[in-house]
This record gives C-alpha cells, structure tokens and sequence, in this order.
C-alpha cells in the first residue's frame, strides 16, 4: 500500500511498518494505513523532513525531533480519566491494604499517553488517603511518544477526556483553565513522567512496582515481543504486586510465579510471592479506617449513569435451566487457569469467557455482555459467549440483542456434537447450551405477548 504526500507523491508504506515494528516493536497493518499515512504526512508538514524517504532515515538512525513528530500520529493515544472505574476499584483496595499495614505505594501507568490514567491513580490514591499520599504514594507515568509525556506533563485536559465523571469530582482535582481543565498540585505532586521504549532491550525500567497498569498497549505490540515483555513486567513487579491490562488486550505470557486473577469487572496478573512484611519501626502512618459497610455507596469514582438507563428488571442472569448443570462461572477473585491440562497455552479469548462468566453468576449483566463481546471478537465461533451474551441482553432487556445472539449460537451448534463440551465452556455441553436458547426464546415469547 502507497500514502500520498505531497502533489502526486506515492508512499511506500511498507518500509515505515518495518521500521516501526523493529524499534518499537508496534504492530501495524493495511487496516492501519490510514494512520500510518498521517504519521508520515504530518511529521513531513511539520518540518520533521523534507520528504518520506528522509523521514524514514532519520527515525531510523534515532533522530529525536523526527521520531517525536512520527509518534505522535502513529501510536493510539485515546485516553480519558478513569477510564474502565472497576480497575481503579481494585487499586483502591491495595492502597487500602498498604495504609492497614503501613506501607508505601509505587505505580507505574505504562503507555500513560496523555496522562489522565497516571493522574486518575493519583486521584483515587487522594480519595483513600487524603493528604497522607504524600511521601506513601509514587506514581510514575511512561510513553514513547515524547509529544504525548509532553501534553501528560501539561496536565491540561478538554471537557471530553472527563467523559462519565462527575462534575464534582471532576472539579476537585482540575481547576477550570479557560476551557479546559487542568490538574491540581494535590495529583501533581504524586506524579511524575518519562519517556520510555517498552520494547528497546537496554532501556531501564522502574522496579519493585505494587500497581502496574499498561492497559490498551500490549494489544498494539507485535506478538513476537510479548515473551519478552511479560518478562521484564514481572521483573518489575514487587512481590504481592499486580498488573492490570486492558479489557481487549492479548493474554501475556506469564511464568509460574504471575497468576491472572478475577476481581469484579476486572482481570488482572499477580506475583504469587506474598508482599513484604512491614518494617519494625515505619514512619507515622494513617490510622486504618474501618471496613465500609456491605451497603456504603459505590465509590466516587464509579461511573456517572445516565437517567435514561433504568436498572434492569431481573434481579439475575437467567442462567439456570432446571434440570441441566450450570455454565461454570470463575468466582470473583478466584485464579484463572494461565494454560490448559496439558501445558499448551490457553485459548486467548479464554480469559474473556471467564470474566464474562464470572460475572453473568454475580448478575452483573452489563460487565457479562462487555466480556462476552470482547471473547466474540477474539473468536466469533464459541457459543458459549453468544449464550452468555444472549443471557445477559435477556437481563438487559434488549430483546433484539439476545434474539440475535441465540441464533447464531444455534448456528454454531447444528453442526456441533451436542454430547461433547462445548469449547470453553468447562464440563457444559452443547445440548446444554441449546437448553439455554430454548429457555431464552420462552422469555423473550412471553415478553413480547405481555407486550
């Protein structure tokens, strides 16, 4: 594939793919052209070079200004604060645990791109300790793209990036900056930023990390690299420490000692090592605060729901079909197997029909379909995942949703040996599964008659 640059001007892209992938190790193909021919357009406009072909030898031989100005278009930067809040739930309970016990907090937002994830664990770490995270908590927020450390630095944010945030809380930590919103010194002083190639061998990486979150990275990273990157991950963890990736990113390939584990609404790795005890003598520390009680209300940082999204009128995913063995759901917290009986590597969809199991058993029907959805686009054929997502648009109430899903996991099953287990699904067999889509067919006639 040729970009156009300039009157008349074909680019080969090609060299720019390869480039790309050896320094920086992203994956990129002829879906991303159009990014990647405004990556090479837009470091030519701005002066990076006077044509491709000088662009593309000085990124080669590291030229700084070049590289910065190619990165900029050619990597993924969307990002807003708090993005996917049940992460941040679970980095609350760990600042919780370290403050119950007297321990400090580093974390580390790898691929932070603008910044707002960095500065959102900073805004929880303030919500749980309050001025306390001073001198316990560091946070450290890496790119490599040298523009996107810039505007991170910057703190300086537009309306959208606080998409599903409360104004309240969106106007505790920024202060409005014309019309924009710009991060306060509370979250500042907590943070600071690098530029960092994940993938370049001699580049120095942080240590003893307790949070790790590189979340929407690794999905853009070619899979050739991924050995080596879980490596260097889990060399910076501390022990007891976790990292969180993204909803869609491919499964790394952990040794023995990093686990996945399942906390609602997020899946995440951890070091199996126990976390250091506390010193003898540690500095003052906050008192631990009481457990909230079973009904305290969701965090402030859980998202902002519209009015128009009433609550879903059943209290469960209808799961159960009498007579026939429940899907196997993974328990909330529980480990999830890293490879199969056998040693192969597990299924990479494997984790995402886990999640979605895990919490269609909790009746958590919106997180169900979400990871349903994202094991069906991994692997359109389990029917497994459209029964779940079909079970959890039953709950949700979208009637043509769960149609849809019911047939093509009958589709999927006509051809299948209904007596065997259905791929993924445990112990549960297809003729199981056909048990299901008949039961939800009978709630969606008995819906539309009542209608």
């Amino acid at each position: 594939m040729k970009a156009r640059c300039g009157p008349g001007r074909a680019v080969p892209l090609e060299p720019f793919r390869v480039l790309l992938a050896a320094r920086f190790g992203l994956s990129s193909g002829e879906r991303d052209d159009a990014r990647l021919t405004a990556a090479v357009t837009s470091a030519v406009a701005h002066g990076a070079a006077a044509t491709p072909d000088e662009l593309l030898s000085l990124v080669a031989r590291g030229d700084a200004r070049a590289t910065a100005l190619m990165l900029q278009s050619a990597t993924v930067g969307e990002t807003f604060v708090l993005r996917d809040a049940a992460h941040f739930e679970v980095v609350a309970q760990r600042l919780r645990d370290a403050r119950a016990s007297g321990r400090s907090m580093r974390m580390w937002s790898a691929g932070c791109a603008s910044g707002e994830e960095a500065y959102s664990l900073a805004l929880v770490a303030r919500e749980v300790l309050g001025a306390s995270a001073d001198g316990w908590v560091e946070i450290l927020g890496t790119d490599v793209n040298p523009c996107a450390v810039e505007r991170a630095e910057a703190g300086l944010y537009a309306p959208w990036s606080f998409r599903g945030v409360s104004a309240e809380l969106r106007e505790r930590y920024f202060r409005r900056d014309a019309t924009r919103f710009r991060a306060h010194d509370a979250l500042r002083r907590l943070v600071r930023f690098a530029v960092l190639n994940l993938v370049a061998d001699d580049a120095p990486w942080p240590s003893a990390m307790d949070v790790v979150f590189c979340r929407n990275v690794t999905l853009y990273i070619t899979g050739e690299r991924l050995p080596r990157l879980a490596q260097r991950f889990e060399e910076a963890l501390a022990p007891g420490g976790i990292l969180v990736p993204g909803p869609s990113d491919p499964v790394l390939p952990f040794g023995p000692s990093v686990r996945r584990r399942v906390a609602p609404g997020c899946l995440y790795y951890a070091r199996t090592e126990e976390p250091p005890a506390a010193p003898a003598s540690p500095s003052p520390s906050p008192s631990p605060s009481p457990s909230p009680p079973s009904s305290a209300p969701p965090p402030c940082w859980s998202p902002v729901r519209s009015p128009s999204m009433p609550p879903s009128p059943l209290p469960t995913l209808p799961l159960l079909v009498p007579g026939e063995p429940a899907l196997p759901a993974a328990s909330p917290g529980a480990a999830v197997p890293p490879a199969a009986s056998d040693g192969s590597p597990a299924p990479p969809a494997q984790a995402y029909v886990q999640r979605a199991l895990a919490h269609a058993a909790a009746g958590n029907a919106t997180e169900a379909l979400a990871e349903a959805r994202r094991a069906l686009a991994m692997d359109h054929t389990l029917a497994v995942a459209h029964v779940v997502a079909a079970s959890a648009s039953v709950t949700l109430g979208d009637g043509a949703a769960a149609a849809r899903f019911v047939r093509n996991a009958r589709k999927l099953l006509a051809g299948a040996e209904l007596e065997a287990p259905a791929p993924l699904a445990g112990d549960v067999t297809g003729a199981t599964l056909l048990a299901y889509c008949a039961r939800f067919e009978r709630l969606l006639g008995e819906r539309k008659d009542k209608a």
